[in-house]
């Protein structure tokens, strides 16, 4: 599935973060690009920038508690009351049967709000194809410099690359 919502993409932006204040403002400029119903797939290794990239878009769509956001790994979810509610799912620890169990599926046609999946992997079965999918990488240039990351957007929206200039 998650070949598929690349396939499907309209539009690819690929971008080397160099820190995890770089991470949170592209954040950022991308949380004035979504609008409630937009489900967002974050799919990366450990440390790659999933939770940083949250706080990033809570911030964005005024929140103003940004460093309270967590990874929810041992709650699972979190919802950020923002200009747009933010639902917030860490499936690291649970599969797609447990994602079903715990509601997540009437999070994934909710309308009242935007949906955030870190470890997207484990649901991509259940994904919308309407997904925007976001990839984390540790960058080839991590060994070196640990603060480096590769995050690649795939965006079935028509978005227009000006709005991520830095």
């Amino acid at each position: 599935m998650l070949e598929e919502l690349k396939k499907r993409a309209r539009k690819k932006f690929e971008f080397l973060s160099t820190s995890p204040l770089y991470t949170e403002e592209l954040a950022f400029k991308i949380s004035r690009k979504l609008n409630c119903g937009n489900v967002l797939a974050l799919v990366g290794e450990l440390g790659t920038g999933k939770t940083t990239f949250v706080r990033g878009l809570v911030k964005g769509l005024g929140m103003g508690k940004e460093r309270m956001v967590k990874s929810p790994t041992f709650t699972l979810f979190s919802i950020y009351p923002a200009s747009k509610t933010i639902y917030h799912f860490d499936l690291y620890r649970i599969d797609e049967e447990d994602f079903i169990d715990i509601g997540g599926l009437e999070y994934l046609q909710t309308q009242e709000g935007i949906v955030v999946l870190e470890w997207a992997e484990k649901v991509k079965l259940l994904l919308p194809m309407n997904t925007i999918l976001i990839e984390f990488f540790h960058s080839e240039f991590s060994l070196r410099d640990t603060q480096k990351r590769k995050i690649v957007i795939y965006t079935p929206y028509q978005w227009e690359d000006e709005h991520f200039s830095f």
